[in-house]
């Protein structure tokens, strides 16, 4: 079915036990932490920015573009922190495309 489940476990702590709704996980922090952090990141999308858009003194509209593909994922986290990859994961996770499950060997 690909779901999962995360057990955590800490020395004179009850273990937890968490829906792994995401489908990335990493190392500390806890995944709770991990889940509220990504709260942070709702920008992340698929498709580019449109731009800065204003309207200068003349009443003349103006669109300051993006210098490239890939905008939509600007402000994505690149260290190698557990943080870091667990967003970096779940963005990734989250963009690429879901194919059917074939029925057969012959799908």
């Amino acid at each position: 079915t690909g779901e999962s489940i995360i057990l955590e476990d800490s020395i004179g702590r009850v273990r937890r036990v968490y829906n792994n709704t995401v489908g990335v996980f990493t190392n500390s922090p806890r995944y709770d932490w991990h889940m509220e952090n990504l709260k942070q990141f709702p920008q992340m999308q698929y498709e580019g920015r449109e731009g800065f858009k204003y309207v200068d003194q003349n009443n003349k509209k103006h669109v300051i573009t993006t210098p490239g593909a890939g905008s939509g994922l600007m402000g994505l986290p690149g260290d190698y922190m557990p943080p870091s990859r667990f967003v970096r994961a779940a963005v990734l996770l989250s963009l690429t495309l879901q194919t059917k499950r074939p029925k057969t060997t012959e799908d």
